[in-house]
């Protein structure tokens, strides 16, 4: 359990740390194309592993009482990664929408 414990930790540490520099760089390069072709690639690959993880999670603390409130501190964590990433989606959203449409 001390493994999957790590492991959420460390895929939510990452999803936060690639997301945050691919957004810095998609400002930083003025809405280059390749790096939000990277984001979207890279968001729904996150997407999909983080579930994953956050399902086995919450199985893991369904059966293994003795380390239930470390899962649950760590599944926790997993779900912060949620409402950061609803901002990121809606700060390049808005710079989208505003270079195609100016009084948007």
């Amino acid at each position: 359990m001390k493994d999957l414990i790590y492991l959420g930790k460390i895929v939510a540490f990452l999803s936060f740390i690639i997301g945050t520099t691919t957004l810095s760089l998609y400002l930083y390069f003025d809405n280059s194309n390749s790096i939000g072709s990277f984001g979207f690639y890279f968001v729904i690959i996150a997407l999909v592993i983080n579930m994953l993880l956050l399902v086995v999670n919450i199985i893991a603390i369904a059966i293994d009482s003795q380390h239930r409130s470390e899962l649950i501190k760590t599944s926790g964590i997993m779900l912060l990664n949620i409402p950061i990433a609803v901002v990121y989606f809606y700060i390049v959203i808005s710079i989208t929408l505003s270079s195609v449409n100016p009084n948007w």
